[in-house]
């Protein structure tokens, strides 16, 4: 079998249908509908004055870690 059997095949009657267009309706076809594309808000970066203190938390678990 070459395709999938869920695949509905429709006669594309207007010139200008295109791969993407859906169904709209009882026969119709119709383009994709435009999808507004939202970025998601990015966190904003640590500073390296953070970055450092993070650095100075971690060797001082480390520090700790070793002496047990």
């Amino acid at each position: 079998m070459w395709f999938h059997p869920a695949l509905r095949w429709l006669e594309a009657k207007d010139p200008n249908v295109a791969v993407g267009w859906v169904v709209e309706g009882a026969e119709g076809l119709a383009p994709p509908k435009p999808v507004a594309a939202v970025a998601p808000a990015a966190a904003p970066l640590p500073t390296l004055a953070e970055l450092n203190a993070r650095v100075i938390e971690l060797a001082a678990e480390v520090a700790a870690l070793t002496r047990r």
